[in-house]
């Protein structure tokens, strides 16, 4: 497995400079269509952005603590490159930002236009009956 992890790695890192650039001079008519359809529904997945199908990154149960910490930070600098930003809670151990950041790969987001601005994506729906981490894990717990 630690020579796959190696080649995903460098996946992860050859989509970062695969990153499309799409910013340009707009108008202002043209900048509030831009800002308007981000709110669309008919994006593509983070996986078709990134080139790089969810089915790549292997399942929790088939890697070791060590593969997430090497992985995560990976995972993450992709994303920043494709200015996403995920919402974890404090001290969520990187198995379960790993497995967060994964299944979020076939849900539909729209590309940030250029440098500027950044995609939050939160995990949490503030329902602990529905909260996706373990119980220690689960911030909303605590606020409601």
């Amino acid at each position: 497995m630690d020579k796959y992890i190696t080649q995903l790695i460098e996946m992860l890192r050859e989509a970062q400079d695969q990153k499309p650039d799409v910013s340009k001079h707009m108008d202002f008519a043209e900048e509030m269509e831009s800002i308007e359809s981000l709110f669309e529904n008919d994006h593509p997945t983070m996986a078709y952005h990134f080139g790089i199908p969810k089915e790549y990154f292997p399942p929790l149960e088939k890697l070791e603590d060590k593969h997430f910490d090497i992985l995560v930070p990976e995972f993450l600098n992709l994303w920043n490159k494709y200015n996403y930003s995920p919402c974890f809670v404090d001290k969520l151990p990187n198995r379960w930002k790993y497995k967060l950041m994964r299944d979020e790969l076939n849900e539909h987001h729209p590309l940030i236009p250029g440098k500027n601005g950044t995609w939050h994506i939160e995990f949490c729906h503030y329902d602990p009956e529905e909260c996706p981490l373990p119980s220690e894990f689960c911030g909303c717990k605590d606020i409601l």
